[in-house]
């Protein structure tokens, strides 16, 4: 998948706002990429030189809407982290 096509959407969540004091980033990317694409494609999007990139599989997590199951969808998501030397990302913060 080239950077052109490569969507990634910051994900704001509590534990994501505490880690951006640590210089680490947590994007939501599609389930093919790598981490040398997410790595690339932030470079080019955000103009910062990151250090290294955690990639991670999380499970749909199951819930019930009555008597109805279902599950939510599975999703990959990225943990970044910039070098000292790069500036921070303003990302917004979670509602």
């Amino acid at each position: 998948m080239s950077e052109q096509h490569l969507v990634l959407v910051p994900r704001l969540s509590e534990k994501a706002t505490a880690l951006a004091s640590k210089r680490q980033y947590v994007f939501k990317v599609p389930a093919t990429t790598n981490k040398i694409e997410v790595k690339k494609a932030l470079e080019k999007q955000y103009g910062v030189k990151i250090s290294s990139v955690n990639i991670i599989r999380m499970d749909g997590k199951r819930v019930s809407f009555g008597r109805r199951a279902g599950q939510h969808s599975a999703f990959k998501k990225a943990m970044v982290t910039l070098a000292a030397s790069s500036k921070n990302l303003e990302l917004g913060t979670a509602a």
